[in-house]
């Protein structure tokens, strides 16, 4: 081992004398002594690997400096440099990083206290460093000095991280390392300063004695159009479109509507500092009756309502989802669709559906049809010539027929949301015979419900056959039109 190695060692040890076991030292040294004589650095390097129980962080980074010296001198200056860092009894802690999260424009204010555990005066440089390992993205620069810090001490500074290259840096978490150095003959920088009056220069080289480390967020700043990173990543109505019940006020039994949402802050943390953090998720309006009822909700999350008896005005008020985060908020606005539920037949029949020739059928119905509907009646013979026509009818209602053919009577219903028909035969025991079709025009002006409809009716003249309709229809006036006439005769 060289005299400079040995000197370096010696004095690690007396330093560290009170911090460290003397037998665990002993053994560390030993263990040197056979590096040493390993010869090479790679032999050195793998012959250390014995040492990382001891402390697996640190040797780990004598291991890097050992693998970069080229010979077994150059790398025992290193350990004797090292072991000075390891048991030299400074203690350097940071206190404080302000600002917690920094963007590539801010300047970072590291905080620390820096206490002398020694028997010996201490003076010294303190540098701080924002890293990526292997690489540094900022750096305070050499300005921060100690000056004869008393044996027992404590003092506390402040260094400024304010240099920042010109590099792209990848949002993320990165360290901030701070680092003591001494003079140390053995230590890895060296300064150069010229006297200014004789203007000779004088080589200083430093060795790191203390050092400590923190985590800080770096991202981009915000921009001006917007939130950058934050973003409403899902709102989702389901389902979209809400069906009316049978009354076309609420929507149909059973029902619920769910309203899910997920806000992503672009990979990064949900809370915190950063453009994508997010610090409010709001969910405003919905079926309360306060359009602007809000809730305060998580980023990602559903609520579930069941919707009886909410009167469908409710249901098609706006959901709007509000996400604020640093650099601003973001939101969307989406509506559940609100539709009448399609037409439904409860009932049609003909009572009775098989009678005599010139008897009568009631021709009954109801129907289940929300909003504006449409009912009506449509008689057709066998020969599918149209015999009867009534329309404007109730949702429920009847209706005299005296067909004179077997007749087919359809029933249709129809509302903005669809249409449906149902049919059903009249049959007579015999067909009529030796009589005229005369298509007559039915009207009452005193009827709110149906004033007006046609009907054919068969009979030898047509005086008879105005005679048979009004008896077959009382209260309405019978009027003869033309068969091209009968479908739009009451218009």
């Amino acid at each position: 081992m060289t005299k400079d190695a040995e000197d370096a060692m010696t004095k690690s040890r007396t330093d560290g004398r009170r911090f460290v076991n003397q037998a665990r030292l002993n053994r560390i040294l030993t263990r040197l002594d056979q590096i040493n004589r390993a010869g090479d650095a790679q032999s050195m390097t793998s012959a250390l690997g014995a040492l990382e129980p001891f402390d697996t962080g640190r040797l780990r980074k004598l291991m890097e400096i050992l693998a970069a010296k080229e010979s077994a001198q150059e790398a025992m200056l290193s350990i004797a440099s090292l072991l000075h860092y390891l048991f030299n009894p400074i203690e350097l802690v940071i206190t404080n990083v302000s600002p917690t999260t920094a963007w590539p424009d801010k300047h970072i204010t590291v905080s620390y206290t820096l206490t002398n555990k020694s028997t010996q005066t201490t003076s010294g440089l303190v540098t701080a460093d924002i890293m990526q390992w292997p690489s540094s993205v900022a750096r305070s620069g050499w300005s921060a000095h100690v000056d004869n810090l008393q044996p027992g001490t404590t003092s506390t500074h402040q260094v400024v991280i304010r240099s920042w290259p010109s590099v792209n840096i990848a949002p993320g978490v990165y360290s901030v390392d701070l680092r003591y150095w001494v003079q140390d003959d053995n230590g890895s920088i060296t300064f150069v300063r010229r006297d200014p009056i004789t203007g000779e220069q004088n080589p200083i080289t430093y060795g790191l004695a203390a050092d400590d480390w923190a985590d800080i967020e770096l991202y981009p700043t915000c921009q001006p159009d917007g939130p950058d990173y934050l973003q409403i990543k899902s709102f989702i109505l389901d389902p979209p479109l809400l069906i009316s019940d049978s009354t076309g006020q609420s929507a149909a039994p059973g029902t619920t509507a769910t309203v899910k949402w997920e806000v992503d802050s672009g990979g990064f943390p949900a809370e915190g500092a950063h453009p994508g953090s997010i610090s409010s998720v709001k969910l405003v309006g919905g079926f309360s009756t306060d359009p602007k009822h809000t809730v305060d909700v998580p980023a990602v999350g559903q609520v579930s309502v069941p919707i009886i008896g909410i009167p469908s005005a409710y249901l098609v008020q706006p959901w709007t989802l509000i996400a604020t985060g640093n650099c601003g908020a973001v939101k969307q606005t989406g509506q559940f669709q609100f539709q009448l539920a399609p037409p439904k037949i409860v009932s049609f029949e003909a009572v009775p559906n098989y009678i005599n020739v010139g008897a009568s059928a009631q021709l009954q119905w109801n129907v289940a049809c929300p909003g504006a509907c449409s009912v009506g009646i449509q008689g057709h013979d066998g020969l599918g010539k149209t015999v009867l026509n009534l329309a404007k009818l109730p949702l429920q209602g009847s209706k005299f027929v005296q067909p004179a053919w077997n007749t087919k009577y359809t029933l249709t219903c129809t509302n903005p949301s669809g249409s449906i028909s149902s049919d059903l035969w009249v049959t007579l025991h015999a067909p009529s015979q030796g009589c005229t079709v005369f298509f007559l025009k039915m009207f009452n002006p005193q009827s709110a419900v149906t004033p007006c409809f046609t009907i054919a009716v068969c009979a030898q003249n047509e005086q008879a056959a105005i005679q048979m309709a009004q008896n077959a229809n009382g209260g309405y006036t019978a009027e003869k039109i033309d068969e091209a006439q009968f479908l739009s005769a009451c218009g």
